[in-house]
């Protein structure tokens, strides 16, 4: 058994499976409830910053939305065909997808362009 858990596959977590799944979804579930009843107004509704009317202009074009749209799509499928056919192993491209791209180049897109999330969410 390898000590140090996440380095490779989930078989070598020195828990079982089943508790870790369910200790999972009670995290999610009591964090998405202490901000449901704890977070009372928005934050986010600061608009200070400075404008960018040509950059804006093309974020929200109809070509710009569809081209976003297709492509995080065609990056999704890409994803999930990795996830499904993939080997279960540290090196499957899934692994990179969700912590690369969600964790990191979602945010960063986000302060370039705005609402990426909503722009890209085919």
């Amino acid at each position: 058994m390898i000590t140090l858990h996440g380095i490779a596959s989930r078989a070598d977590l020195p828990l079982p499976f089943e508790a870790v799944v369910a200790g999972a979804g009670a995290v999610l579930l009591i964090t998405f409830w202490v901000l449901f009843f704890a977070w009372k107004r928005s934050k986010f509704e600061d608009d200070a910053g400075t404008p960018m009317p040509r950059l804006t202009r093309f974020v929200d074009s109809t070509g710009a939305s569809v081209a976003f749209r297709v492509a995080a799509g065609l990056i999704w499928a890409l994803a999930a065909i990795a996830l499904i056919f993939g080997v279960d192993r540290i090196d499957n491209p899934s692994v990179g997808f969700i912590y690369v791209w969600l964790w990191v180049g979602l945010v960063v897109l986000s302060v370039l362009l705005g609402e990426a999330y909503k722009r890209t969410n085919p």
